[in-house]
């Protein structure tokens, strides 16, 4: 299991986690970042406590991964 932590205006907004390699990916919403006003990581990631679950790499993460 690989773990990336994400970052949004140097907070951490939460945690991807590969759980399958390569089948199974989730993302969570790191809770301190969830009390904040800050924004979604993404419109399609609306901030929830309940975590995302997708069998691919969450398009989302790499678009605002690029520079």
């Amino acid at each position: 299991m690989r773990q990336l932590y994400v970052y949004m205006n140097d907070l951490k907004a939460g945690v991807l986690t590969e759980n399958t390699p390569g089948k199974e990916y989730t993302f969570c919403y790191d809770e301190n970042y969830l009390s904040t006003e800050n924004p979604s990581i993404s419109v399609t990631l609306p901030k929830r406590e309940e975590s995302y679950k997708n069998e691919y790499l969450f398009p989302e993460l790499i678009a605002i991964s690029i520079p």
